[in-house]
Formats: structure tokens, C-alpha cells, sequence
């Protein structure tokens, strides 16, 4: 049960939310740039992979989705993709709570998947005249993105719900992106007193896409599986931890099968598998494919 909520009309104090373009001028020393924002009057919120958006109708408003890779499968890159997808290519307004990694990092591999240049190529002006006029083109429409991080650390279920309102009341996201939600319970020691606070916190998500009317979507990574099946690792829904499982609507498992066939020629490089749970009792997931550019670190529609 969630304690204590606070009415929606609390006032909030104010938190350090960072926006796009305050990353890449503390990044890049770059002017400033407002891009217009239209509403938008579909139901649900679309990820910008087609594939996948043909199963789902898109993100569910007033509903959990829970993402879960396993090690090494590209949970970030996933992330940083439909960020991509969702600000820079839809024009939607995001909001991104990232506890397991500094916003500027963040930031910092979106630029680089976005331009393909590392920042510090970038930064030491080592482009030639053609990529850096491309590559500030692309900076500019990142700095517009209607993008906005919450890179707090160690909070309560309370703290994150008066966030998430401070969030709505000034910036109006359409979705909200929560990467490793555990990494707010992982300081602490005890470890049921970690599972009841990760419970809370769940509920509270809940609870906010419910009262906010906006899909929010968690990022999880899974434990490694002791014993491989078949040579390959097809992650499934009895592997989500308890509490996660109890809170999601939906379900979404990124697989690469080339991680664990590396030698299998039947598995075209870059190939990577979307399993999809409508909720915690289907027994059988739909599927569907997307590709990975390990070069760039990139998601991509095949």
C-alpha cells in the first residue's frame, strides 16, 4: 500500500530537474534552441519502432510497462533509442528518472549515438567543416527536445511522487521513463525492509500513471540465468522478480540471440528479438524483431 499521498494540489518544492538543452550547453557550450510543441491526440503513446508498435497500439496511458533485458543486452542503448525515437523523431515531451547514471552521461551517449561522433571529437573541434556543420544540426534538435532528467539518488516512494507532480506541473511530460528503479532502494542494507520500499515505489508509479493519465515505462535488467537452454537464453516471464511482475500491465523482454549463438549462422548479425507480455498471466508472449548497429550502440527498426 502506498502511504501517506500527497494531494496532486500540494505544492511541491522545487528539484533539480535538468533539461536537454541545459546538458548540452554545460556539455557543448552551445546557445539555446526552442523547438514548437504540438499536442497530440492519440491514446496511447507510439516508441517509434514500428514493429513493436504494430503489437502494443503503443505505450498504454494510465499503465506500467516494465522493459527487462539481461546483461550485456543493451538496456541503455534500448533506452537511449526510444529517447531518440520519442523526442527527436515524434516530438513527444519526456520525462527521464535515471538513478543508475549521472544525466550528463546520459546526455552524453545520446549525443554520440545521434551524431555517431564521440563528444570528445566534438568538443575539441577535431571534425572536419561538413560533419560539424551536420553534426551542430543534430546537437541543435537534441538541444530542443522537450527532454527532461531527474537524476536523484536514494528516494522514497513519497520523494518520487512529489517529483513526478513538480515534473507535470512545469513541464507536462507525455510519458515517464524510469531506468533501474531498484537503484533508489539499493543503499538499503536490509534486505525485506528493500523489498517492501521497492514494493511502495512501484505503487507509487503506478499510482502516478493512474492520476497523471501517462504511460510510464520502467527499465530493468534482469539476473544472468545459471544454466543456458539449448544453447541460447530466451528470457521469460517466471524470471521478473515478484514485485515487478505484481506491478506491470505489460511486459516487454529484449533478446539477442547472437549474445548467446555467436556461432549459430542461422542468427543474421544484429538481430534482436522483442518478446511481449499484454500482462503477467499470458503464457505466451508475442514477438517481433528489431535491429542493433553495435557500432553506434543503436536500436533500429529492421
Amino acid at each position: 500500500m502506498i502511504k501517506e499521498l500527497p494531494d496532486i494540489t500540494e505544492r511541491v518544492e522545487v528539484f533539480g530537474v535538468s533539461t536537454a538543452r541545459d546538458l548540452i550547453n554545460r556539455t557543448l557550450q552551445h546557445q539555446q534552441f526552442v523547438t514548437p510543441y504540438s499536442a497530440h491526440e492519440e491514446p496511447n503513446i507510439p516508441s517509434g519502432f514500428e514493429n513493436l508498435d504494430q503489437i502494443t497500439k503503443g505505450f498504454r496511458r494510465g499503465a506500467l510497462t516494465v522493459v527487462a533485458t539481461r546483461p550485456g543486452n543493451g538496456k541503455t542503448a534500448f533506452l537511449l533509442s526510444l529517447i531518440s525515437n520519442l523526442t527527436l523523431q515524434l516530438e513527444r515531451r519526456v520525462a527521464l528518472f535515471t538513478p543508475e547514471r549521472s544525466a550528463q552521461k546520459v546526455m552524453n551517449r545520446l549525443i554520440e549515438s545521434t551524431t555517431r561522433h564521440s563528444v570528445s571529437q566534438i568538443r575539441g573541434g577535431m571534425l572536419k567543416d561538413a560533419d560539424m556543420e551536420l553534426v551542430n544540426s543534430q546537437i541543435q534538435r537534441i538541444a530542443s527536445a522537450h527532454l527532461f532528467f531527474d537524476e536523484a539518488q536514494n528516494l522514497d516512494a513519497r520523494e518520487l511522487m512529489l517529483r513526478c507532480y513538480h515534473l507535470k506541473e512545469k513541464y507536462q511530460p507525455e510519458i515517464i521513463l524510469v531506468d533501474a528503479p531498484y537503484h533508489y532502494v539499493s543503499h538499503i542494507q536490509d534486505t525485506s525492509v528493500q523489498a517492501s520500499e521497492m514494493q511502495e515505489m512501484l505503487g507509487v508509479l503506478q499510482h502516478i500513471a493512474t492520476e497523471m493519465n501517462v504511460p510510464v515505462v520502467c527499465f530493468l535488467q534482469l539476473d544472468r540465468p545459471a544454466h543456458p537452454v539449448n544453447g541460447s537464453i530466451v528470457p521469460v516471464m517466471e524470471e521478473m522478480p515478484p514485485c515487478m511482475a505484481a506491478a506491470g500491465g505489460q511486459f516487454i523482454f529484449i533478446h539477442r540471440p547472437e549474445f548467446y549463438n555467436a556461432l549459430n549462422k542461422k542468427v543474421p548479425k544484429g538481430t534482436v528479438e522483442l518478446l511481449v507480455y499484454a500482462s503477467k498471466d499470458a503464457k505466451v508472449p508475442k514477438s517481433t524483431y528489431l535491429r542493433f548497429i553495435e557500432s553506434i550502440d543503436t536500436f533500429v527498426n529492421p
